[in-house]
């Protein structure tokens, strides 16, 4: 990002955040904060979960989710910074109770705070660039949602938390799972 004046830099991190604000609202999520290079979006939360589109409603927040990081990683592999390379992001996602609430007075900010948030910015600090990294608690929840999702997994050592299994996620292509499923037709025809 060297190559970037301070302005040409916000002008890109405004673009990019406003890329994901429109993912957000697509996936029925809510846009937390942004803190410098670092942008926080929640799923599932109660005040807004009452004013999503229904047809949202019928996924669980944690598939919601973990579809909206699988749509940021398509969008950043579509932008290219001046010097050639790819923008590049680390996505951590843990699935757990929060508290929220408006913080301060003179610039009141709605916050979540919990374990939920230090684990998930554990995972996300564990995640390596361009994937998607998940905690065992998302794990069983997307599994439990008959989600579309491929799995493979790892032990991390996350500060705090100790030695603990986590799992790269990316969205079933559709055209493997048609094979997968014609596959499955062919043996079962055997």
């Amino acid at each position: 990002m060297q190559q970037y004046t301070g302005r040409e830099l916000i002008e890109l991190l405004d673009r990019v955040y406003n890329a994901f604000d429109s993912m957000c609202e697509q996936h029925g999520l809510q846009k937390i904060e942004t803190v410098g290079k670092t942008y926080m979006a929640c799923g599932g939360l109660k005040v807004v979960e009452k004013d999503i589109d229904n047809r949202l409603l019928g996924s669980h927040h944690s598939v919601r989710v973990t579809d909206f990081g699988c749509s940021v990683l398509s969008y950043v592999h579509t932008q290219t910074l001046r010097n050639a390379k790819k923008l590049s992001v680390k996505i951590g996602i843990h699935t757990g109770e929060v508290i929220a609430g408006v913080v301060g007075e003179t610039k009141p900010q709605f916050s979540l705070i919990g374990p939920t948030i230090n684990k998930s910015s554990r995972v996300c600090s564990k995640c390596p660039p361009g994937r998607i990294l998940i905690s065992r608690e998302t794990h069983k929840a997307l599994q439990a949602s008959a989600s579309n999702f491929v799995f493979g997994s790892m032990k991390v050592d996350m500060k705090g938390i100790g030695l603990e299994e986590v799992f790269t996620v990316q969205k079933r292509r559709m055209q493997q799972s048609k094979l997968i499923g014609q596959r499955r037709q062919i043996i079962n025809r055997h």
